[in-house]
């Protein structure tokens, strides 16, 4: 659990850190929402071996149902928030269902298509989701008598989130069930073999990642106070990949080392260049080359090789 206390503390000191390294407590808050996203992804393809590039999708969806519920209802904040996460839920179990035999290439394929097909939707459903321009002005209400209004608050709001996210996947990865999808990672036939239901336990990896990609979904829409299509594109899929290989995949705090570098350099780099999807690019291709095993990986096999 020292990596829990140790995420816990970082957490707590951040906003002390974020300005003299350049940035600012709302882009603080997008780096911990992407890390809750990138923590639960790292479960499907970091743990289980599965690639998915539709998760944006149950991204997009949960927000656009918060939103939609706090602008048309007067439901509480939370009351809207677990909507939206239910709805993102119920999704990822059918699609998972559809998809769930599927395997590799084919697998990752079908949930592009369906991420798209949301994508499609939010785009053309203008009188609902606001086709192109969106949500806007969705309130942020307060939550249980706290006013969330403040960047500061906020912050901690979305901190205590991450914190719970973090909880939530080491309990799973350090129990017989994560185990198991450890296992299926390694050898399916074999898991199978002796008699697990590996499709069982595939689809609920799926959907555990899609919950915290919902969760992840509604504190953004919540950051910006707008829901719009490109949430769900298969370019948002895209980023949380990069974002688990950058950190470091099948390690526990590889996904939020990932997320708060990727999404911090997105940020200062585009500050200072319009050619910052090119360094993007050029940074990505360097650790896939160089650090194969992300930061993460890396650190923790140099810290091997000096215990021996």
């Amino acid at each position: 659990m020292r990596s829990i206390l140790a995420l816990a503390v970082l957490l707590a000191v951040a906003p002390l850190l974020i300005v003299p390294l350049g940035g600012y407590h709302a882009l603080l808050s997008e780096m911990v929402i992407f890390a809750v996203f990138a923590i639960g992804f790292n479960l499907l393809l970091g743990y289980t071996g599965i690639l998915s590039f539709g998760h944006a999708a149950y991204f997009g969806l949960a927000g656009y149902t918060m939103g939609l519920l706090l602008i048309h209802s007067d439901l509480p904040l939370w009351a809207a928030m677990l909507a939206g996460v239910l709805a993102a839920g119920v999704a990822a179990v059918i699609i998972g269902l559809l998809i769930i035999r599927k395997a590799g290439i084919y697998f990752a394929m079908l949930t592009i298509a369906f991420g798209q097909m949301f994508f499609f939707v939010a785009m053309r459903w203008k009188s609902v989701t606001g086709g192109e321009d969106g949500l806007s002005d969705i309130p942020r209400k307060t939550l249980f008598g706290l006013d969330l209004s403040s960047p500061v608050r906020f912050y901690y709001f979305t901190a205590v989130v991450c914190l719970a996210a973090a909880v939530v996947a080491w309990r799973v990865i350090h129990s017989s069930f994560g185990d198991v999808l450890r296992a299926i990672r390694e050898n399916e036939a074999r898991c199978a073999a002796i008699g697990y239901d590996v499709r069982r336990y595939k689809l609920a990896s799926f959907v555990i990642a899609a919950l915290f990609a919902a969760v992840s979904g509604t504190l953004y829409v919540l950051l910006l106070r707008y829901a719009f299509p490109q949430t769900m594109d298969w370019i948002r899929s895209g980023n949380v990949v990069v974002m688990s290989l950058v950190g470091g995949l099948g390690t526990f705090s590889g996904p939020i080392v990932g997320a708060t570098l990727v999404t911090f350099l997105n940020n200062y780099i585009s500050f200072h260049t319009r050619y910052w999807q090119l360094v993007m690019g050029v940074v990505f291709v360097v650790f896939v080359m160089f650090f194969p095993r992300g930061i993460a990986g890396y650190v923790l096999e140099a810290r091997r090789r000096f215990r021996r």
